[in-house]
């Protein structure tokens, strides 16, 4: 039933192997990749401080700005929490994520629609969005970090990693 392999036969699969392993190293290093970074700055182009919020896009994600001037408005997405999604093009609305989207309007109201903003290690997404951390000031002067209050509200999860 199993052919006996020779020495030769050996070698011959071997190399085979080795050249396979090789050839898709290769084709995987050239490959264009879906989820490659596309290319991007890597300083955001707002400074780190407070900002008014123009609206709030999904749980995770809000645009910052001057709300009367279209090319002073910049989208921030929520580093470290992902919640699910609501306007993703394509795709359902998923569950909790309308109540994610609610809860960081609500947030960011009773703060009065100005963010604190902070970095740490990127800043720019390949979807050339500024990545920070997101802090509150609230009616009492506590002030709360937002990416962390979603999650433990359990309306995002924790996304350490992620391509940029």
């Amino acid at each position: 039933m199993f052919h006996k392999m020779t020495k030769q036969n050996s070698y011959l699969l071997l190399f085979v192997f080795v050249w396979l392993c090789a050839a898709g190293a290769v084709a995987q290093s050239v490959r264009p990749d879906r989820d490659a970074p596309l290319p991007s700055r890597s300083k955001s182009p707002i400074d780190a401080g407070t900002h008014e919020v123009v609206r709030v896009i999904d749980g995770d994600t809000i645009i910052v700005g001057d709300k009367d001037v279209r090319s002073k408005q910049h989208r921030v997405r929520f580093i470290g929490a992902d919640t699910p999604e609501t306007v993703a093009p394509g795709r359902k609305v998923e569950p909790f994520g309308l109540e994610a989207t609610e809860f960081t309007k609500r947030k960011i109201a009773e703060a009065g629609n100005k963010v604190r903003i902070a970095f740490d290690g990127e800043e720019i997404d390949r979807y050339d969005r500024t990545l920070a951390m997101i802090y509150l000031k609230m009616p009492d002067g506590k002030e709360v970090w937002l990416n962390e209050l979603l999650i433990r509200e359990g309306l995002a999860h924790a996304r350490l990693h992620y391509r940029l």
